[in-house]
């Protein structure tokens, strides 16, 4: 069975392993640099200094994975709302353009489905983000000595391999289950829900007194489940590293009543190998137990295109064009031959034939609206710069909800709907104005004490709709006007 190389780069270190699909592993090194990730230090430098490791290391170039630890991505649950399967990705796209705080074109992310209750009217990503300037720099550093990376992938999900691999975790088929991995006082909590990661953060410990913030961290974990599936507890953990600390794994089966299940590499896969710290590579050389636990930060999912039909189109529509014109002949053979015998049978024709195109009159006029909207149709993107170039700082006003609709109406370009919350009354009301000014029209509202966000007191209701510029061409009548204006002066005498 045929190795993999992985890599995995963190703060100040970098681990490779080679490993075969089951995790079996066949080598381990670690390469450390304090400047691994100062992108003051020239990639060349550190691409030198990786080179000269990789002689006495054994580690040998060539396609690999690349793993980055939780620590150097973010992950953000979106709700979106129902949509067809091909239009998800640029709902989420859109979506993280909306949260996030960097150009979207400055990010490398992908997303992972969140699987919830099918009867709500939205449902829920878990996006995973990095800046791509930082990521192009390690896959230049490693290129440089012939490392070519294939894929980007995150700990938390390799993670999740290996608790599937190496012990009973359903990951969350039955009922919620958390997963913490630990590497000294570095942890990464994760929890996984309907066989849906859900959430995951990372905390470094303090030295001394670690077990506040970890109580915290789990707290935090806990109201983000609740966000995805409410009113459910988590009664399991599995706890991953090689070396655990005491305290903690006494903490953890306190908080869990004892339900803590202790994951380790057994000696089959680590072949007489330290794997210590290198579970994550292990669990990124298996392949995930499903496609909606993988993610690829430099092949992201993207949007489904529907397949070039317009050639089968345009034949159908010749045989049908042919067809008619065929059946046309024949109608107008018979009618003529009947236009012989009866003048009266010509008029009820004729009369028929009005009724016909009065009909149709309607269906004439739904086409001119459509292009009538299309005129002045504006991209999702664009109409978000709008309404953001509107808002004043985060320090007056910031939304908690946003979402936006399309609209039909040749008025109106797109709707978007949210709730927000302002520290005065009267930065609602500025809000509103510089609204209209950018040309949104504001349905008010009337804000109300919000009791949850102290430094925001007060909370409102947003439904602005963004008015569609359109430039109509002049009509008959216009055009006749401004010809005999044009006519008046040429003939009107000058005077001197």
């Amino acid at each position: 069975m045929s190795t993999k190389l992985i890599v995995e780069w963190s703060r100040h270190a970098a681990r490779f392993l080679q490993a075969d699909t089951s995790g079996r592993v066949s080598h381990v090194a670690k390469f450390t640099h304090d400047q691994l990730n100062d992108m003051t230090t020239p990639a060349d430098e550190i691409a030198e200094a990786l080179a000269s490791w990789m002689k006495s290391s054994g580690v040998t170039a060539g396609p690999a994975i690349l793993l980055l630890p939780r620590e150097s991505v973010v992950a953000r649950l979106l709700q979106l709302p129902q949509a067809p399967p091909e239009e998800i990705p640029d709902l989420v796209r859109f979506q993280a353009a909306a949260k996030s705080a960097m150009p979207i074109d400055d990010l490398a992310f992908d997303y992972l489905p969140v699987h919830g209750d099918s009867n709500h009217d939205s449902h829920a990503v878990l996006t995973i983000s990095s800046e791509k300037r930082q990521l192009t720099r390690i896959q230049n550093i490693l290129r440089a000595i012939g490392i070519d990376v294939e894929r980007v992938t995150v700990s938390p999900l390799a993670i999740a391999n290996v608790v599937d691999r190496f012990s009973n975790a359903s990951l969350g088929s039955d009922e919620p289950e958390m997963v913490i991995y630990q590497r000294g006082l570095d942890l990464e909590i994760s929890i996984f829900d309907r066989r849906s990661l859900v959430f995951s953060h990372s905390i470094s410990l303090p030295d001394t007194d670690h077990l506040k913030p970890l109580e915290s961290a789990l707290t935090r974990s806990i109201v983000a489940l609740n966000q995805t599936h409410p009113n459910v507890s988590i009664d399991r953990c599995f706890l991953v590293g090689s070396h655990t600390d005491d305290s903690i794994r006494t903490f953890l089966e306190q908080r869990f009543r004892g339900n803590v299940q202790h994951v380790s590499i057994d000696e089959a896969h680590s072949r007489s190998h330290d794997v210590t710290g290198f579970e994550p590579l292990i669990g990124a050389a298996i392949p995930p137990p499903e496609q909606d636990l993988s993610v690829d930060l430099i092949h992201p999912r993207k949007r489904i295109e529907k397949p070039d039909r317009s050639r089968l189109y345009w034949t159908v529509g010749g045989v049908l064009a042919a067809s008619a014109m065929l059946l046309g002949y024949f109608v107008f053979r018979s009618q003529k031959l009947n236009l012989e015998a009866s003048i009266a049978e010509i008029d009820s024709k004729i009369f028929q034939i009005n009724k016909v195109l009065d009909a149709g009159k309607p269906t004439i006029n739904a086409f001119k609206n459509v292009d009538l909207w299309q005129l002045g149709d504006a991209p999702p993107i664009d109409t978000w710069n709008d309404l953001r170039n509107s808002f004043p700082g985060t320090d007056r006003i910031y939304l908690s909800e946003l979402r936006f609709s399309p609209l039909s109406d040749p008025a109106f370009s797109g709707q978007f709907k949210g709730i927000g919350f302002a520290k005065q009354r009267s930065d609602i009301e500025q809000l509103a104005d510089s609204l209209v000014r950018n040309g949104f029209e504001v349905i008010p509202t009337t804000p109300r004490n919000s009791g949850i966000d102290p430094d925001y007191p007060f909370t409102f209701d947003m439904d602005v709709k963004q008015i569609r510029e359109i430039t109509l061409p002049p009509t008959k009548e216009e055009e006749a006007v401004e010809t005999v204006q044009s006519k008046d002066s040429e003939s009107s005498p000058s005077k001197s």
